[in-house]
């Protein structure tokens, strides 16, 4: 007769058994896993996918969606992988009935890279749904090409007419979200790089029907290009723009790298002294700047003060440290000490040198 000892002892055997199996076919399916081709594997991932959007599992709804975010990431990765070689199947893809295959779908496409992903994912922009045409405008940002600038720039563009534009009927969906996603249009553009972007741009910065996040967007990506067409329209806007508007133009010229701008934006630093101190940072050329910001640290209005510290810390010039450490005990506001005490530990972190004064 079996003892309690004897039947706890044989318990205890079979769920060590149930626990060592199960460890063993998780580890068989991830080796199987690993042995299928990327296309295998996504064909897998999209039959379940199926499977459980054609309700052939008998668990609840919330345990099918649960299911296809542990499933996307991996499609992601195997669709990516493929993406060169399939890129018309993928373009098939973008009108499956699963959202989870649209998404995975339009990531592959964007990261292929490949021109003639441009035109499926152009039509994704008239998708009802928002986060659809997100996803879109990031992904033909990856690729590039005359078809995906026009296809972001027609969103960007969608509420205004000039010339030489063509636009296309509102974008659908609630206005405050349809004029975030031209911020990010703007955005994207900027990101592209290519020159072909800067007229776009142009046309959103002379708009009257743009509001501001959107200028504030269109003047950064001039930035990040730097042409000289660009250049000459955010000198523009500095100059006789509105104060809003010639601070975003302002900091937008720190972003060009270009140290023949030094003397525009030091001419204007009595209009505009916190975006110009800024931006006279972020061109770099220290020996040059410095002495520039070096006497706004001592200005009366505390703001001042601030934005002078904040763009020494931005400069990254390791002879401005004596003179923040002394700001960062000594001035009476306690918002610029911050400030100083910041930059001090940025330009620490950019150059780890010892200490010296200006």
């Amino acid at each position: 007769m079996d003892t309690k000892a004897d039947r706890l002892a044989m318990t205890a055997k079979l769920v060590v058994g149930a626990v060592v199996l199960g460890v063993l076919i998780l580890l068989g399916g991830w080796i199987v896993r690993r042995r299928e081709s990327p296309q295998a594997r996504a064909e897998a991932i999209l039959a379940k996918i199926d499977h459980l959007d054609d309700g052939g599992v008998e668990w609840s709804w919330p345990f099918a969606l649960w299911q296809k975010k542990q499933d996307y990431p991996e499609l992601v990765r195997c669709l990516d992988r493929l993406a060169p070689d399939v890129v018309d199947t993928l373009a098939a893809a973008l009108s499956h009935e699963d959202s989870t295959v649209q998404a995975a779908a339009v990531h592959a496409l964007g990261a292929s890279g490949d021109v003639r992903a441009a035109i499926p994912l152009a039509a994704m922009l008239r998708d009802p749904r928002f986060p659809e045409r997100h996803a879109a405008i990031l992904a033909l940002g990856k690729i590039g090409g005359p078809e995906a600038i026009d296809a972001i720039a027609e969103v960007m563009l969608s509420p205004f007419e000039r010339k030489r534009v063509v636009v296309r009927p509102e974008s659908p969906g609630p206005r405050w979200l349809t004029a975030w996603l031209r911020t990010v249009a703007a955005e994207v553009l900027g990101k592209m790089g290519d020159p072909r972007v800067v007229d776009p741009l142009i046309v959103v910065t002379q708009s009257d029907m743009a509001d501001h996040e959107l200028k504030v967007a269109a003047y950064t990506s001039l930035g990040s290009i730097g042409d000289d067409r660009a250049v000459e329209t955010l000198l523009s806007t500095m100059r006789t723009g509105a104060y809003r508007e010639a601070s975003a133009a302002t900091i937008a010229l720190g972003l060009t790298g270009r140290p023949e701008l030094i003397g525009p934006l030091t001419d204007v630093l009595g209009k505009s002294n916190h975006a110009a101190l800024w931006a006279l940072a972020g061109l770099g050329e220290p020996a040059v700047v410095r002495p520039i910001i070096i006497p706004y640290l001592r200005n009366r209005n505390r703001r001042t003060r601030m934005w002078a510290a904040a763009a020494l810390g931005r400069l990254g010039d390791h002879a401005s440290i004596g003179r923040l450490e002394e700001m960062a005990s000594t001035d009476p506001d306690t918002y610029v000490r911050k400030y100083a005490a910041d930059a001090v530990r940025k330009i620490r972190a950019k150059t780890p040198t010892t200490n010296r004064s200006p």
